[in-house]
């Protein structure tokens, strides 16, 4: 019974070193959605800084049409749940975002009437808990998600762990 019980639990502890997200964010590494490798460019990327209390800060810098150099970056809290990355869009996530064109900053007032338009467009998001869980499908690593009480089941893409010393960049795909 001893031994059954050693074989369930090693069992349960090994978890794929790509889908233990803590292990990774630890690690500095940065999720890219939507790899191209050969151009090393990515349709988002999202960093992770674990807090003091056991929660994150997840900071995403996402193309905001795939074909033209245009992002935007927001920062919001979350946590980790059963391996899910959970977080929930709030109002100041619209205060401090930023808008890019080829990767420069739009001016103060530029950025704040773009972000008043966003947020206008993203309001039934807001307060709504989404979270994006890691899995292996036909051996590549995807992330797919669902946001609670909007009913919005998110179709998996593909993901890869990438880090800052990688030259990745969020960009429209070659």
């Amino acid at each position: 019974m001893v031994i059954d019980f050693l074989i369930l639990t090693a069992g349960l502890a090994a978890v794929p070193p790509e889908l233990d997200v803590l292990a990774n964010f630890k690690a500095g590494r940065m999720i890219c959605s939507n790899p191209d490798d050969a151009a090393k460019t990515c349709t988002a990327i999202a960093s992770y800084e674990i807090v003091s209390d056991g929660t994150l800060t997840e900071t995403t810098e996402m193309l905001l049409s795939p074909q033209q150099p245009i992002t935007l970056t927001l920062t919001v809290r979350g946590r980790v749940e059963n391996g899910a990355i959970c977080g929930s869009l709030q109002n100041e996530s619209f205060e401090t975002g930023q808008i890019k064109r080829n990767a420069a900053p739009l001016t103060a007032e530029q950025n704040a009437a773009a972000m008043a338009n966003i947020k206008e467009k993203l309001s039934s998001m807001v307060g709504q808990t989404a979270c994006d869980a890691l899995r292996i499908e036909n051996g590549k690593l995807v992330k797919a998600g669902v946001v609670d009480g909007v009913g919005i089941a998110l179709p998996a893409k593909p993901v890869r762990w990438i880090s800052s010393l990688d030259g990745y960049r969020v960009a429209p795909a070659s």
